[in-house]
Formats: C-alpha cells, sequence, structure tokens
C-alpha cells in the first residue's frame, strides 16, 4: 500500500494536468488514434520487409512488384501520419500550455500583497516561463511516448512469438530489465531536476535583482562582485546539469549496448536457424526489424523518462503557486463608486508584518478617526507604521487585533472591487508601466474619452509636458517609466487618479527628490486632486500639515497626539521636535502664515 501511495504521489502532478487534457479531449483523442497507426505501421514494415525478402528470394517478380507498390503507397500515407501527428501534438502542447498559463498568472493576481512579500518575484517569473516551457513534456511527446513505447514493445514481442517462439523467449528477459534500471533512474532524475529548476529560479531571481538595481550596482562599483557571484551561481547550476547528464549517458549506453547485444545474439541464432532450414531468410529481416521496435522504445524510455522527471519537477513547482490560497475567488472590477458618509474609523488596531509573535510590533493600538470630507495628515519619524495604516485600509493585510471601517462597516466584509472603487493611492514611489503615457492613464478608466483624459492629465500639470514629447500621449515611457523624470511620473500618477475618481484620496507625499519648479507642479495638481474628497496623506511638507483639517502623531506604532497644528505644537513634544528637524526650515506659505 505504501508502495502505491508513493507512485501517487510520484505522478501527482500528471494527474493533475487531466483537467486540462480534457478541454482538448478531442485533440488527445486524436493523437491517440494516431499513436496506434504509428505502432501498426511500424509492424505493418516489418511484415512488408520479411515479404519483399523472401519474394526477392524466391525470384518471385510479380508477388515483388506488388510488395514494392504497397510499400509506397505506405511511404506517403506513413509520411502523412508523421506530419498530422506532429502539427498535432505541437498545437495541442501549446493550447494546454497556454490555459494552464493563464491559469496561474490569475491565481498569481489572486495572491495577497504577503503572498509577494514572502517570495523572490524572479523565483515567481521563471515558475511562470521557465518551469512553464518544461512542463510541455509532461503534456505531449512524452506522455504519449510513454504510452507508445510499451505498447509498441509489448506488440512487437507478441509478434516475435508468432514468427519464431524459440527467439522470442530470448526477449523476454530485456523488459523487465529496462524498466527496474529506468524506475531507479527516474526517481534519481525527478529530485535533481526539481534541484536544477529550483537554482535556475533562484539565478533568474538574482539576474532580475540586478538589472532593476543596476544604479545601486554602478554607484557602489558593484559589478566585479555581482559577476563572481553570477559565475559561482552559473557555475554550481552547471554541476547539477553535467552530474545528470553523466548519469544519464551511463543508463543511455547501458541501455544501448544490452540492446545492441540482444540484437547480435538473436541475428547469430536466427543464422543457425537459417542453416537449419528451421527459418527463412524473409523471417530472419521480419524478426531483425521486429526486435529494432522492441529493443528501440525499452531503450529510448530512458530519454523520455529523463524529460519527463525534469517535466514533473517542474510540474511541482507550478501546483505549488496553484495551491496557495488566494485572497479572493474573483479577480476585482472597476464598479460604480459609493460616496463616504461618515468617514473611516481605525479602532485599536495593532498589527505586525510577522505572523510569528516574536516578530516587530509596528501598530499598537492605534485609534483616530477620518471623517468625511476632511484632510487628516500622518506624522512621525520613520518607521512610526504611517504607510502601514494605509495598506490596512486598502485591504493588503488584516490587523492582528482591532478594525479599520468605512461608515462603520469593517474593510474585511467590503467587497474587494467596492473597497478599490472608493480608494485612490497615489504611492510615494510612483510606478508606470511599460507602454505608452495613454496606456498608463487609462489602466483608471479604460473606456474614457480624449478629452476626458487630456481633462485629468491638465489637471494635473501633465498635459504640457506630454505634448511636448514626440509621440504626445503615445510616447512610450520605458521600463518602470525610466524615460520620464521624477516629476514628470508623479504628474502622470495624479493623473491617473484623477481618472478612477474615487471619493476617498490615500497620498503619500513624494517631493523631496524633486526641483523647485517640478515640486510646485507636483503640490499644484495634489491641492485638486484632493479638493472635495476625503484624504489621509502621509506628510512631508509643511503646507501640508498646516492646511490638514487634522493631524495624527505616530510613533513606535502608537498614536502620540492628534489635533491641529498650534495646538500640538504646544502640547506635544515629539511634534515640536518634528517640526524643529523637519518643517521648520521650509518657507511658510502666505495663507498659512496668516492662518497660525
Amino acid at each position: 500500500m505504501k508502495a502505491i501511495l508513493r507512485l501517487y504521489e510520484s505522478y501527482r502532478p500528471l494527474f493533475r494536468l487531466l483537467p486540462y487534457v480534457k478541454r482538448h479531449g478531442w485533440m488527445y483523442a486524436a493523437l491517440f488514434l494516431i499513436l496506434f497507426l504509428d505502432i501498426g505501421s511500424s509492424l505493418f514494415f516489418a511484415w512488408l520487409i520479411m515479404h519483399v525478402t523472401d519474394a526477392a528470394v524466391a525470384a518471385d517478380m510479380g508477388r515483388l512488384k506488388l510488395l514494392l507498390a504497397v510499400g509506397a503507397v505506405f511511404v506517403a500515407v506513413s509520411g502523412l501520419t508523421i506530419f498530422a501527428n506532429s502539427y498535432l501534438q505541437a498545437m495541442t502542447v501549446n493550447k494546454v500550455r497556454k490555459m494552464l498559463s493563464n491559469d496561474v498568472y490569475r491565481h498569481l493576481l489572486k495572491q495577497p500583497v504577503r503572498f509577494y512579500s514572502e517570495r523572490h518575484s524572479g523565483d515567481l517569473l521563471s515558475r511562470l516561463t521557465n518551469d512553464l516551457q518544461a512542463m510541455e513534456n509532461a503534456m505531449g511527446y512524452s506522455l504519449l511516448a510513454l504510452i507508445q513505447m510499451p505498447l509498441m514493445a509489448g506488440m512487437a514481442l507478441v509478434y516475435l512469438f508468432t514468427l519464431n517462439w524459440q527467439l522470442a523467449l530470448l526477449c523476454l528477459l530485456l523488459g523487465p530489465l529496462a524498466l527496474g534500471a529506468g524506475s531507479l533512474m527516474g526517481n534519481w532524475l525527478r529530485r535533481n531536476g526539481r534541484t536544477v529548476q529550483n537554482e535556475l529560479g533562484r539565478l533568474t531571481g538574482f539576474v532580475a535583482d540586478t538589472i532593476a538595481g543596476q544604479l545601486i550596482v554602478r554607484t557602489f562599483a558593484l559589478g566585479r562582485q555581482f559577476a563572481e557571484r553570477y559565475e559561482r551561481d552559473t557555475e554550481r547550476l552547471y554541476k547539477l546539469e553535467q552530474k545528470e547528464a553523466k548519469a544519464f549517458s551511463f543508463y543511455r549506453a547501458g541501455s544501448s549496448s544490452f540492446g545492441t547485444a540482444l540484437f547480435l545474439f538473436s541475428l547469430g541464432v536466427g543464422s543457425i536457424f537459417i542453416a537449419q532450414g528451421k527459418l527463412t531468410v524473409g523471417t530472419l529481416m521480419g524478426f531483425v526489424m521486429l526486435l529494432r521496435q522492441l529493443v528501440s522504445p525499452l531503450s529510448g524510455l530512458s530519454g523520455v523518462w529523463n524529460a519527463m522527471q525534469r517535466s514533473l519537477a517542474a510540474s511541482e513547482r507550478i501546483f505549488e503557486l496553484l495551491d496557495a490560497k488566494p485572497e479572493t475567488g474573483e479577480l476585482p472590477q472597476r464598479t460604480r463608486q459609493k460616496p463616504l458618509l461618515e468617514g473611516i474609523r481605525f479602532e485599536r488596531v495593532s498589527f505586525r508584518y510577522g505572523e510569528s509573535a516574536d516578530s516587530a510590533q509596528v501598530l499598537d493600538n492605534c485609534s483616530f478617526d477620518v471623517p468625511a470630507g476632511q484632510t487628516v495628515a500622518l506624522v512621525g519619524p520613520s518607521g512610526a507604521g504611517k504607510t502601514t495604516l494605509f495598506h490596512l485600509l486598502l485591504g493588503f493585510y488584516t490587523p492582528e487585533s482591532g478594525y479599520v471601517a468605512m461608515d462603520g462597516c469593517d474593510v474585511k466584509t467590503i467587497g474587494r472591487s467596492e473597497l478599490t472603487a472608493r480608494l485612490g493611492y497615489v504611492p510615494q514611489d510612483t510606478y508606470l508601466f511599460s507602454g505608452s503615457i495613454r496606456d498608463n492613464l487609462l489602466y483608471a478608466k479604460p473606456e474614457a474619452a480624449e478629452t476626458e483624459l487630456i481633462a485629468a492629465a491638465k489637471h494635473a500639470n501633465a498635459h504640457d509636458f506630454i505634448m511636448s514629447l514626440p509621440e504626445g500621449y503615445d510616447t512610450e515611457v520605458g521600463e518602470r517609466g525610466g524615460k520620464l523624470s521624477g516629476g514628470q511620473r508623479q504628474r502622470l500618477a495624479i493623473a491617473r487618479a484623477l481618472l478612477w475618481d474615487a471619493p476617498v484620496l490615500l497620498l503619500d507625499e513624494a517631493t523631496s527628490a524633486l526641483d523647485g519648479e517640478s515640486e510646485q507642479l507636483v503640490q499644484e495638481a495634489l491641492a485638486r486632486l484632493a479638493a472635495g474628497r476625503t484624504t489621509l496623506m502621509i506628510a512631508h511638507r509643511l503646507s501640508t500639515i498646516l492646511n490638514a483639517d487634522r493631524i495624527v502623531v505616530l510613533e513606535s506604532g502608537r498614536v502620540v497626539d492628534q489635533g491641529r497644528h498650534a495646538e500640538l505644537l504646544a502640547r506635544c513634544p515629539l511634534y515640536a521636535r518634528l517640526y524643529e528637524h523637519q518643517f521648520r526650515s521650509e518657507p511658510l506659505p502666505e495663507k498659512a502664515a496668516a492662518a497660525v
């Protein structure tokens, strides 16, 4: 029973492919039909060689001509069968891989933020590309070959017994020996194949890091160090692959030598039978051809076995992703936005990113309100928990205790589509996707008319710089928006948020890296974006905290105090220190100065 369970676990990834196979059942049915036709044609060819040889030895020209004509038709039909098999197999594998790739990608989009924080993007990319590519043998050639080869060998053996049972009996020893060796080798290849795929995933992740962080690589002269690490990683991968190649070569050489020895032995014994008048030359030729159909599948199983083990190892990594519990059953979509009537409430919220009790406490019993229509600014030293509050409101994480509510409803009970529709987020690190400016803006509202697109860009102070570019709104932004400046990227993010038009705005100010002119343009755009909305922002500028309806001061994950600027300056020592070190050097806006 344990052996059966181990066998099931070993081939479980193959069984899990069955739903994808069923969706293209007619294609696999056609492939199986061609498979049996191929087996039949191989046996027929042995029969044809046997009778052509006997006809030639007997000088029977009439029969010889007929058999050769049949052979010509056989060649044409065989060619068409090979084409149909090759084309249909490629089409089937591509379709199944496409469906599996789509399912994996959609499943990744349903994962919570914690899923991505615990995994390397390079490894996920490797699974979605390298592993899916490596799986194709389990979907096509190797799967069919593992069925065809034993059938071919079995039918060839039956035919051999009909020709000469004494010679056929000698071949019975080949099957158990070849299959036993193949089973032992297959288990090792499977384990090694999994190690190779894991190493490839780590290597892909390192390359992704190098490319994404190429400015840091240059700044700190890490080129030589990274090149040496890459060479060590590729050397480790090379040794694993060479180890596999060596073992496989030994196995293949042994299988081939054993088959050749049996072939020569059978040829020698058959020649003796011919000399004794117990066998015709044609029968021996047919026997040799059939013996080839017996030996080739069994020796060829080694190569197919190797490819299948690598495919199964890759399949395990793919199904690990599909087994990850999704955050939501369906992908969120844009829905009609509901206005915020009462406001947002953080009630005794505690949170830590790690799941163990030893993980650092990021938020500790935080409570404050964001009334509808008001602007609340979060201030505090780095690590105080400001960004984490955003993540909890966005539903990226769930509080350890306490709750976050919108209009009295816990965000956990609000559907993902409704929650995202009510929240607009402008992060400090603006992310633009590869594509054009128009593409990036339309992600917020695909159905937006051109006039609406331009209006949003104008309100974000982005239209003028967009029109100064060679292709205007169709200008490619490059990877992560690398062809644009920081201020330009931020203004596009603001335009995107304007198109999204959510009633609640989450804003993480990011102006420290901008020049004076860009900073002014961004601030004007942010002011237009926040107008008429409930706004929760992480403040980095004096003008922001002075204009806020309420300021919440955070330290070490706790709410230290909250109120207006003048109140906090008088009673909150932490706020006074932050003001002195972070804000005071900034020129005081005229309106704000008058208010103070």
